[in-house]
């Protein structure tokens, strides 16, 4: 038997090393979903808690894409994180549809398509990637895909501020644009 032992020695050694190579990738894992989790939790946490006021809300029309149709939609907002020197980027900014249980309704999508900040008499054209910091007041042209209703504003997958309606488009006002 302890012949037998000694023979296939490297079994045993191949085994462990298997056993070895389970743990540290078990553990690494962990670790960096932990880690991932941790930075995506600190950047939502400032909007997560923060509010929007929707100032207006106008149907612009709509838009053929890839055989679907897509409303296009200008919202004036007043954006607010939780600590006025948070900093953001409008393109991190979208808007997320919600039933009437105020749970996300994943077939509403907005996708911010142009960004306006106000700069106290008018609203200046913004880069989409600009960084911005603390409260600001924005002009957004948002393309919205499936029906109107009840919508609410997202930062990097945390929904924040009040549900507001997005307004039935009258009529069939094709953009091209």
């Amino acid at each position: 038997m302890l012949q037998l032992l000694f023979s296939y020695w490297w079994i045993a050694v191949l085994a462990a090393g298997v056993v070895a190579f389970c743990a540290v990738r078990f553990c690494a894992e962990r670790t960096l979903d932990s880690l991932a989790e941790d930075i995506l939790r600190g950047t939502q946490s400032d909007f997560a808690a923060g509010d929007v006021e929707v100032h207006s809300v106008t149907a612009a029309g709509t838009k053929i894409i890839d055989g679907e149709t897509a409303t296009l939609y200008d919202i004036d907002a007043t954006i607010a994180p939780f600590g006025e020197d948070t900093d953001w980027c409008g393109s991190d900014l979208f808007l997320r549809g919600v039933d009437e249980y105020g749970d996300i309704d994943p077939l509403r999508v907005g996708e911010i398509r142009k960004l306006q900040r106000w700069d106290g008499e008018s609203f200046v054209p913004a880069q989409h990637n600009a960084t911005l910091e603390g409260t600001q007041r924005l002009k957004l042209s948002v393309q919205v895909a499936g029906s109107p209703g009840p919508t609410r504003f997202n930062y990097n997958f945390a929904c924040f501020g009040p549900a507001f309606d997005l307004p039935a488009v009258e009529g069939d006002v094709l953009v091209t644009a």
